[in-house]
């Protein structure tokens, strides 16, 4: 019979919302365990009793806290001997210094008002988290008090009388990390005599998860009866609007709330699906999810982030997203707060037949979202079952920065292709791109990439084929309000050798196509592949268009006015083309675009960073400067004699300039490069006695092997690489015999270019011998390339060219000094 009893015993503990690790009802007297910090504590009648007309304490160094606990006593309230007294749970750390005090206020005897209260202190001292009260006349003696961590950063108290007293609160937004280093129980009393019993601490499981295999758990709380368990799934049904909430679930300070939602019937055209997040005072706070709409075979949905501030509502999210038809029946859907600190959320929807979306959200006041606490559903015209409910904390490193596709895993299924074909294409060298090759108008849209009201996208473009005299290279944004393109911005690629950037915007009143930025035409232009940059800034009437190419080319400059409420609607890019034969590679989108924090390196650094990081070089000598067909395009500076880089910028510098440089740290064509365009600036602050001067080196010396993102140079293309001390963006001097020249009579063109061997018999893959030399220029005017058979010294700037997929040497050349003229023909 004991056993059977001790067996009941065991199960109703391990049912509880907390299994029971340790208790003490003193009935033994005082365990030795149990150390109180002076002589104010002593046994009592089977009790613990403290007495103290100031503060004292006691702790229970053999009993360790788990990860989420539970930890309760009953106390009986004696005496006083001052106009307010404490008697508190109290909970300390591992090296036994307070962490947190809660419990009871009680004001006095002829006045039995409480308040409620938890309070923390930290390095910078004490924190009251709650304070509720006062309650009064409380004339209950003796108060069961329950102190509970059920989750990432918030503790939960429960204070029940002897008499009907009963309270029961969150106190909301304690550092995580001092809640992980709770870890011994105490107890404590001020200005006052009570007796604690019954103390006992318990471990319990988060209520963060649910599959609901086991029905709907008491935690959630519905609006209404639409709500109900239904095989495993958390079943709703309404021809209006409902929700529930997890009332038992408390969002940590940076979060991760996700579930799926079960698409299973709608009563009309369209209907909403939402994960929902709820205030402290269980007012509504956020939506996110997405309007569905089915009729006949065509079915959309309209993905949808609102939040709700002074009464209004705010859509800082809102993205089209067209199927037609959509064959998904469920949906995976996410929402996050990347950090405490966080301004805005970031939105995940995956479909279980190819749908994929996620956006992060203009900005949200903090105010906001410092009060989001609670999760939940809701649903608005339509039946849905939801399933696998969790939350989580955000880990480190999930701060929103962008999105990038190289397309090395290919074209993601959620692209809607335009006519002609659309395709991967791998080069000789296992190089992937995202191929588009039309005869006429073609545009193809990614609609799971999502922007703010301010952005920058960017992407590596190659120029295969043309067909006609002109083809357009554009990037496209699309438009929310009707789903398809709303800009169109790049260049004219003209077959003679030309370029016109240009941008064009959709005219919704009046349906068609303004130009709103020629640049007018650049002659001579030899560049094949191009980096086309557009920038919007937040509450811009106007766009930043940057392009440059691999041999030189560099034009940037504002459009023309746009109304800003127009741009505020472009939502997610894509690729346009006409007449041509296009590789895309390097898709990138920044949003929301944020004035760059620069870091202060040196020259030889840059090459070491992450792509894209944000870098200022300061008072560093100019070694070159280089034009091409737009004007200046850029020009390379030089600390000391092996540490150099090209930096693309059409500022007027010379050599010798004493220049300050804020850009950004990319690779472009297979060369390590600062990109000083766009929010980039460069300042000229004076002059160096002397400019740079030039190392001599053999062709095979050139270039060297990796150096942090700076890849090595082929030898004998495609597999013998270069080694040896990296200095790619230096200075250099070569000699050799001219082996190739490749020139056009156009007196203004940077397409000529001539090949150099000294022996060396380099092979870049092109069937040439040597290294490639750019034309050089004399001032500002190209010159004639030297013949085949030559012996030259060149001078000019170490660089990195790709042909077929391989990084190559390419010489940006200053000047050409003839050592002896090439032999005339027999």
């Amino acid at each position: 019979m004991k056993l059977k009893v001790l067996f009941l015993l065991i199960m109703t503990l391990m049912m509880g919302s907390a299994a029971l690790a340790y208790v003490d009802d003193f009935n033994a007297g005082i365990n030795p365990a149990w150390q109180p910090s002076d002589a104010s504590w002593s046994a009592n009648a089977g009790a613990y009793r403290g007495s103290s007309a100031g503060d004292s304490s006691t702790i229970r160094t053999d009993w360790v806290l788990p990860a989420y606990w539970t930890y309760e006593a009953d106390v009986t309230l004696v005496s006083q001997t001052s106009s307010t007294a404490d008697t508190d749970l109290a909970v300390y750390k591992s090296d036994q210094t307070l962490g947190v005090l809660a419990g009871i206020t009680r004001l006095n005897d002829a006045n039995p008002a409480v308040i409620v209260y938890v309070q923390y202190v930290d390095d910078t001292g004490w924190h009251m988290v709650l304070s509720a009260g006062w309650f009064q006349p409380t004339p209950d003696t003796v108060f069961h008090i329950k102190l509970e961590r059920p989750g990432y950063d918030y503790l939960r108290i429960t204070v029940t009388g002897d008499k009907g007293f009963t309270y029961s609160g969150n106190a909301f937004r304690i550092p995580q990390a001092l809640l992980d280093s709770l870890s011994i129980p105490g107890l404590r009393v001020y200005g006052r005599t009570s007796d604690f019993d019954n103390v006992s601490v318990g471990s319990r499981v988060p209520a963060y998860s649910d599959d609901f295999n086991a029905g709907v758990s008491s935690g959630w709380q519905p609006a209404d009866s639409s709500w109900s368990a239904s095989a495993g799934k958390y079943h709703a049904s309404t021809t209006g609007d409902t929700y529930t909430i997890k009332t038992d679930c408390v969002l940590p300070s940076q979060w991760v709330f996700e579930a799926d939602a079960n698409l299973v019937s709608q009563p009309d055209a369209t209907c909403a699906n939402d994960l929902a997040v709820y205030n402290e005072d269980l007012s509504l706070g956020v939506l996110a999810g997405f309007n569905h709409f089915e009729q006949g075979t065509h079915k959309a949905i309209l993905l949808e982030l609102q939040y709700i501030a002074n009464n209004t509502w705010h859509t800082p999210l809102r993205a089209s997203y067209w199927l037609d038809p959509a064959a998904d029946t469920s949906y995976h859907m996410k929402l996050m707060r990347p950090t405490p600190t966080s301004d805005y959320l970031v939105f995940t929807i995956v479909g279980n037949q190819g749908t994929s979306f996620t956006g992060r959200t203009d900005s949200i006041p903090p105010a906001v979202l410092d009060h989001l606490t609670y999760p939940g559903f809701r649903i608005f015209d339509r039946t849905t079952d939801f399933d696998n409910f969790n939350v989580s904390a955000a880990p480190a490193g999930s701060e929103f920065t962008g999105y990038y596709d190289n397309f090395s895993s290919g074209v993601d299924p959620v692209w809607q292709k335009g006519a002609g074909t659309w395709n991967i294409f791998t080069d000789t060298s296992g190089e992937k791109y995202f191929r588009g090759n039309y005869t006429g108008d073609s545009l193809s849209l990614r609609k799971n990439w999502y922007f703010t009201n301010s952005w920058s996208y960017e992407t590596d473009v190659t120029v295969r084929s043309q067909y006609g005299t002109d083809t357009t290279v554009d990037l496209a944004v699309g438009d929310c309000t009707t789903g398809g393109a709303g800009l169109l911005i790049g260049m004219l690629y003209d077959s003679a050798g030309a370029i016109l950037p240009m941008a064009s915007y959709y005219d919704h009143q009046y349906g068609w196509w303004p130009v709103t930025s020629t640049a007018g035409w650049d002659s001579g232009v030899p560049d094949q592949t191009f980096h086309i940059k557009v920038d919007r800034p937040a509450g811009s009437n106007y766009l930043v268009l940057t392009i440059t190419g691999d041999k030189g080319f560099l034009w940037s400059g504002n459009t023309d006015e746009i109304p800003a409420d127009f741009l505020d609607n472009l939502t997610f890019p894509g690729y346009h083309l006409y007449g041509g034969m296009l590789d895309y590679d390097n898709m990138k989108a920044t949003t929301p675009l944020t004035t760059p924090v620069y870091q202060q390196v040196s020259v030889a650094n840059v090459k070491t960073l992450a792509e894209g990081a944000p870098v200022q070089l300061t008072s560093i000598p100019v070694s070159a400067r280089f034009y091409c067909g737009s004007g200046r395009c850029g020009f390379a500076v030089q600390s000391g004699s092996y540490a150099g880089i090209r930096v693309i910028s059409n500022a007027a510098v010379e050599p010798g300039d004493l220049v300050t440089v804020k850009g950004i740290a990319v690779t472009r064509n297979g060369e390590r490069v600062i990109d000083a365009t766009g929010q980039g600036t460069v300042v000229v602050g004076g002059h160096a006695d002397s400019a740079p001067k030039p190392v001599a080196m053999n062709n095979r010396a050139s270039a060297g092997g990796v150096s942090g993102q700076q890849g090595a140079v082929a030898n004998l293309a495609p597999s013998s690489m270069s080694v040896g001390a990296n200095n790619v963006g230096l200075l250099v001097k070569i000699f050799g015999k001219v082996t190739a020249t490749y020139s056009y009579d156009h007196p203004y063109e940077w397409s000529g270019s001539f090949y150099v061997d000294d022996g060396s018999a380099l092979d870049d893959g092109s069937g040439n011998t040597g290294i490639k030399c750019r034309m050089y220029d004399i001032s500002g005017v190209p010159a004639i390339s030297p013949a085949p058979g030559a012996y030259v010294a060149v001078t000019g700037v170490v660089g990195v060219q790709k042909i077929n997929g391989v990084n190559t040497r390419f010489l940006w050349t200053t000047t050409v000094d003839i050592m002896q003229d090439a032999e005339p023909a027999q």
